[in-house]
């Protein structure tokens, strides 16, 4: 598919984006998460093949179901909201068959994706360098699965807004990328950007239902209620994500006309 000229008007922000440039992953990296968590970085990555052999799991509950906490060395999930997003996300496909859009390229690190995606600057197979809110694909699909992508929208680059981007996104998702009766799954870390979290708990993100995951150890997590993740912080007390949001959203089907 060819790159739309809508993201040539975005691409000014490249630099200041966390993929923008080598130079600039540094320093969104240090503005993001502080120098100890910089520092620690190399260590955790260089003993991530030894830690993911050896760790033993947990697991969690969350809407009905058990999973296992997901313990892979690349981004060191057990560290991280990785290790929930991925077995929610990954029973979310198992019970959504047909096409499968991914927005923001997470799946494909941790096994055969499966589907499309669409990322603004991570290459790879199957995978469209554009903007989300301009992917006009042939057909609308059965299942959209995003990652921890959604709060960076119009907060990690220079064209920063309050939100409305992100939501712009969301409502082309809805109404452009979903088939009649597909299926949509947004994760988010909360505390991270606060535009996202307002939106979330003020319930103008559109889904028809949310549902929450919080951190209560280093690898440990329980399902919350919003009250208790309303006012979680990013990277405190444990680094990266410590409250989870799961958003999931059905498009209508089409009414049946009877002639």
């Amino acid at each position: 598919m060819n790159r739309p000229a809508e993201l040539s008007s975005h691409d000014a922000g490249r630099r200041g984006h966390l993929y923008g440039s080598l130079l600039g992953r540094p320093a969104w990296f240090i503005r993001r998460f502080g120098w100890r968590q910089v520092l620690a970085k190399p260590l955790h990555i260089a003993a991530g093949p030894l830690i993911a052999r050896w760790i033993r799991p947990g697991s969690f509950a969350f809407r009905g179901a058990t999973h296992p906490l997901f313990v892979h060395r690349y981004n060191t999930t057990w560290l991280n909201e990785r290790a929930v997003e991925i077995p929610v996300a990954r029973r979310f496909l198992a019970e959504t068959p047909g096409r499968v859009l991914e927005i923001g390229n997470v799946m494909g690190h941790y096994g055969p994706a499966g589907g499309d995606v669409v990322d603004r600057f991570e290459r790879g197979p199957r995978v469209t360098n554009c903007d989300a809110l301009a992917f006009q694909p042939p057909a609308p699909y059965d299942a959209v699965l995003s990652i921890s992508t959604f709060e960076h929208i119009g907060f990690d680059d220079e064209t920063r807004d309050d939100g409305e981007r992100m939501l712009a996104t969301l409502a082309h998702v809805r109404e452009a990328l979903l088939a009649p009766g597909g299926r949509l799954l947004v994760t988010a870390p909360l505390g991270y950007n606060p535009a996202f979290d307002e939106r979330v708990f003020a319930g103008h993100m559109g889904f028809d239902e949310q549902a929450f995951l919080l951190r209560t150890g280093r690898i440990a997590w329980r399902e919350a209620a919003a009250a208790e993740v309303r006012d979680a912080r990013y990277a405190t007390p444990f680094p990266y994500g410590n409250a989870v949001v799961f958003g999931f959203a059905t498009r209508p089907k089409e009414p049946h006309v009877h002639r």
